[in-house]
């Protein structure tokens, strides 16, 4: 049961601030960084019931790419 393009999870987000840390291990060290939110550039999102995920469909999920600065 995917509604991926019915419904919108990750709404009214424009401004928000985003403070990323560093990853606490290795291999990777970089800084931490704040963005902020311009604009939602596309949304995905799979809805699924609890039999859906019972009967091994996959689990629900919302993603978003954003553009920030």
């Amino acid at each position: 049961m995917d509604n991926s393009d019915a419904a919108e999870f990750l709404c009214d987000l424009e401004g928000t601030d985003v403070t990323l840390d560093s990853p606490s291990e290795p291999p990777l060290s970089l800084p931490r960084k704040t963005w902020v939110i311009d604009k939602k550039l596309s949304e995905r999102a799979s809805c699924m019931t609890q039999q859906d995920v019972n009967d091994g469909l996959g689990i629900p999920y919302a993603a978003a790419k954003f553009l920030c600065h």
